[in-house]
């Protein structure tokens, strides 16, 4: 169970990260603290209330994880970011079909992990603003 449990806690940390850049147009609402916990309360609740059905239908979990999940997580950007450089040189379609295939592996991946989550094993710690190191410097041959 921790191969499954650490791998989405890494994922559930950098929700607040992959939301900032999807609601960065959008109509201030509650801040990525805030809807953190929101969204893992509805959906702890949404589990605790269907458990057994969501594991025997892996579709319906998916559509649970769709409605209430998908709309917060920026998967265009979290996508951008697993290609690096080469999102430059993919074509509309190959970043299109890459954007699916990347969010089917994390609901293959991370998905049936959801479920074996109780609400009291997440803990939601305070957001912290973490600068990205400086990258060294090569001086020139």
């Amino acid at each position: 169970m921790r191969a499954l449990v650490y791998p989405l806690l890494l994922l559930l940390g950098a929700f607040p990260v992959l939301v900032s850049g999807a609601t960065a147009n959008a109509t201030p609402g509650p801040g990525p603290q805030q809807l953190m916990e929101q969204v893992s309360r509805d959906m702890q609740q949404a589990i605790d209330a269907d458990r057994e059905a969501l594991s025997k239908d892996p579709a319906k979990l998916r559509a649970l994880i769709d409605r209430l999940l998908l709309p917060h997580f920026d998967t265009d950007y979290a996508a951008r970011m697993v290609l690096g450089l080469h999102w430059r040189n993919a074509s509309e379609s190959q970043r299109k079909r890459f954007i699916e295939a990347f969010y089917q592996s994390l609901m293959k991946d991370y998905g049936d992990a959801m479920l074996q989550f109780k609400r009291d094993q997440l803990k939601i710690c305070r957001s912290v603003a973490i600068q990205p190191p400086a990258l060294p410097r090569c001086a020139p041959r």
